[in-house]
């Protein structure tokens, strides 16, 4: 990618997919929970780090590594001190990931030589709330991914598929 807004452009394609093939509603959870994981007010101690999202019982284990692990029966293991154990408080919401596509779309210059492009996409993403544009673009997501298995070749999942094919049901 040369330019900038070719980059934005590829930024927002990978949102678009990742959120039409999460759905929308678990797609915007997991952006707010990962918000509100970014708020945690310390990093804890010792190379294991254990987090508490205020108000719930399961616990999410941090390690030295840097990967992660979900507890959903909140039990601490053996020798874990409880107060070690950091609250992640809550947090007013943060814009919507459609607000940040949005976002990153209008930063893209009007000179800029994919505009017309990134013009369908502003569109195709102002649609996306309505829920029978997400179920069309999860089926076509789909379609796309079980060609692209089958041998479908290395274009067969552009980012063009999903915003400027997406109405032919081509995506």
């Amino acid at each position: 990618m040369s330019n900038p807004s070719e980059w934005a452009v590829h930024r927002v394609f990978a949102f678009v997919r990742f959120y039409v093939a999460m759905s929308p509603q678990a797609a915007e959870e997991l952006w707010q929970t990962l918000h509100q994981f970014e708020q945690r007010p310390s990093f804890g101690s010792g190379p294991t780090r254990w987090y508490r999202f205020a108000g719930q019982t399961d616990l999410v284990e941090i390690g030295e590594d840097r990967s992660g692990e979900w507890h959903a029966d909140g039990k601490l293991p053996e020798g874990v001190d409880p107060n070690s154990v950091v609250e992640i408080p809550k947090i007013e919401p943060v814009p919507t990931v459609l607000d940040n596509l949005m976002f990153v779309l209008r930063q893209i210059p009007a000179d800029a030589p994919n505009r017309e492009q990134t013009a369908e996409m502003i569109q195709m993403i102002t649609e996306l709330g309505a829920p029978e544009t997400a179920a069309r673009l999860a089926k076509n997501l789909q379609s796309r991914l079980t060609e692209t298995r089958r041998g479908g070749g290395a274009d067969s999942f552009s980012g063009a598929g999903v915003g400027a094919d997406a109405e032919s049901g081509d995506a």
